[in-house]
């Protein structure tokens, strides 16, 4: 078992040839252990499509998107800043063991790195994927690291003095809550 707030396995062996479209909006229960999963204050809204679908021999392609309005602590004052996060993604795997997951060589059989082309599939065991591992990678992904609400500045005499910092200013809220 996994330690992720939610779970949509789907069976790869029960794909239609065609695909299946998979959709997700989490509940109360669910947002909440999202939002203390990724960090947040809050997430108002979490939905996630997916298309599921045979790639090559053996692989699985997922095509979707994810969506959440998420509260998140300002980097700079600590206090809440809302934003939409509205990714869309692509990502394949192949079961352990497939020729998907070689890596590709060049004539001198060294690997071949390609920053601009696709990722290499993800590797999985048993007959089934998580939806919700994908969804919530690609959430992850959306989410501003360093949010502050605009006009929001760290006063930079204190910054280099390292008297106060986001951080130290986020530990002091969490203190006196």
């Amino acid at each position: 078992m996994n330690d992720l707030p939610f779970s949509l396995l789907v069976n790869i062996r029960t794909l239609p040839r065609r695909g299946r479209v998979e959709d997700f909006t989490a509940d109360t229960e669910q947002r909440a252990a999202i939002a203390e999963d990724q960090g947040l204050v809050d997430v108002k809204s979490f939905t996630g499509s997916a298309m599921v679908k045979l790639w090559k021999k053996d692989g699985v392609m997922v095509e979707g998107r994810v969506r959440a309005e998420l509260v998140q602590a300002c980097a700079v004052t600590g206090d809440p800043l809302t934003s939409d996060i509205d990714e869309e993604f692509s990502a394949g795997f192949a079961p352990e063991g497939s020729i998907l997951l070689k890596p590709k060589l060049d004539v001198d059989g060294e690997i071949i790195l390609a920053p601009e082309g696709d990722a290499p599939p993800e590797p999985f065991t048993g007959d089934s994927i998580d939806l919700a591992e994908v969804w919530l990678e690609f959430l992850a992904l959306g989410i501003a690291q360093f949010a502050r609400i605009p006009g929001a500045e760290l006063d930079q005499d204190e910054a280099k003095s390292g008297v106060t910092s986001p951080f130290a200013a986020l530990a002091a809220r969490k203190q006196n809550s």
